[in-house]
């Protein structure tokens, strides 16, 4: 009877022994895989942050870029309404010296015929 027990003890120890193996076995391996997946992550995550500086940068100067376009249009602009501005005094202002000549000069004419 007692070598009976011992055998089943034996062989209970040697299943009990089997699935610790296994159980190491397993463990080991997911614990290699976690490693695994957490260094990728960390270089997935440190690849992510470099394109989303790259991003800003690009962002950054795109901005720039757009601001100083509008600004120099908006300068172009006003450069077009004081040429205008300018333009439609000028043409002013000689308009109203030619009718003051053609008045002056309409004037003569009319003070020659009546001393006739």
């Amino acid at each position: 009877m007692e070598n009976k027990l011992r055998e089943k003890r034996c062989k209970v120890e040697a299943e009990l022994l089997n699935c610790v193996a296994r159980y190491d076995a397993d463990i080991g391996g997911r614990h290699t895989d976690l490693e695994n997946l957490a260094s990728e992550f960390e270089l997935l995550s440190s690849q992510r942050k470099n394109l989303e500086d790259d991003v800003m940068v690009d962002l950054r100067r795109l901005h720039d870029d757009l601001q100083r376009e509008k600004e120099e249009t908006s300068l172009k602009i006003l450069n077009e309404r004081i040429n205008i501005f300018v333009r439609n005094r000028a043409a002013r202002v000689i308009q109203k010296a030619w009718r003051a000549y053609w008045e002056r000069h309409s004037t003569k004419k009319k003070k020659k015929s009546r001393k006739k």
